[in-house]
């Protein structure tokens, strides 16, 4: 496939602010293993700490509740002056890690910013529940939500890295299993495709920069086999038809400057383009790592980008 995008420039620029997380981090996480190199459970212990850094300041909303809908663990996010429809929150982690405790204070943000009621899904997770695990516990959510007093046109999907991935995955599957779109999706540096060629993947991914390309091979492998990725149709940017993509909702996207997972953001743009999709617009953070939206409260950029995302989501809802 050609993708225009390939012959972009990727600056590398690093601001105060991040460079200052870098070196706080390369502090905190020194001599710890990649966590994608020892056994899961042993993995998540790990990262649990790193999440408890990130949501030692918890942002105040009005309530918050974990809940069960169509079977899957949830958490339920609301604040002052809540406006009606539902942000469907989809986590990051490579499939693996993650749940509603590590992203919490990226939640928090969100639904003060948006105005909404915002739902994080705890869907299970890989290595242990393979793909369709993780896909099936979301759409029992999303379906259990319109099945029941919330319109599909009062519902945004949400999510970053492999949760924007899953959205994704989501939005492509509701045709055949009868389900109406969203009124639009917000997608944080998502994952689209397994391709490791890619030239951010050469530029950002060797490592300095957050996710590596070494780690991000592990968490394909764990979530599904090469084989089982092209079958089940597990790459956007190489598997989704121009049907498909031309039928998707409204979309935004964000991508991180610093990012080993950039290019798969600008293909996905490039396919859409190509497939007569109109309706989508992309953000670049420059400067900010993969995974910064739990970084809210240490990046100005970050804060900024959650602004921007609260008022996308209220204008998908108009």
């Amino acid at each position: 496939m050609n993708f225009p995008s390939d012959t972009l420039a990727l600056p590398d620029n690093i601001p105060l602010e991040t460079a200052k997380l870098f070196k706080l981090n390369a502090e905190r996480m020194a001599g710890q293993p990649d966590p994608t190199t020892i056994p899961a459970p042993e993995g998540r212990a790990l990262l649990a700490k790193n999440d408890a850094f990130y949501n030692a300041k918890q942002l105040p909303v009005d309530s918050v509740r974990d809940d069960v809908i169509g079977g899957v663990p949830v958490r339920r996010y609301q604040h002052k002056d809540a406006t009606p429809g539902i942000v469907l929150y989809v986590h990051g982690g490579g499939w693996a890690f993650g749940n509603c405790d590590s992203h919490d204070v990226a939640t928090r943000a969100l639904t003060r910013s948006a105005k909404v009621e915002v739902i994080s899904v705890d869907y299970r997770l890989a290595p242990e529940h393979p793909h369709a695990a993780l896909l099936d516990d979301c759409l029992a959510v999303y379906r259990a939500l319109v099945g029941s007093v919330t319109p599909a046109s009062e519902i945004v999907l949400a999510g970053d890295s492999a949760g924007a991935h899953l959205c994704m995955l989501m939005m492509l599957a509701m045709p055949a299993q009868s389900l109406p779109m969203p009124a639009g999706a917000c997608l944080f540096y998502g994952v689209y495709d397994d391709d490791s060629t890619t030239p951010s993947h050469a530029k950002f991914g060797p490592g300095g920069f957050g996710l590596t390309t070494a780690r991000m091979t592990n968490y394909w492998n764990w979530y599904a086999p090469p084989t089982q990725r092209v079958k089940a149709r597990l790459r956007p940017v190489r598997d989704a038809s121009d049907e498909a993509l031309a039928a998707l909702p409204p979309l935004w996207f964000t991508s991180a400057g610093l990012d080993c997972l950039k290019n798969d953001t600008l293909r996905l743009i490039d396919r859409l383009r190509a497939a007569g999709h109109i309706h989508h617009t992309h953000e670049e953070v420059l400067g900010v790592p993969h995974g910064h939206l739990l970084a809210v409260n240490y990046l100005k950029a970050t804060r900024d980008l959650i602004a921007t995302a609260g008022a996308k989501v209220r204008s998908f809802l108009a």
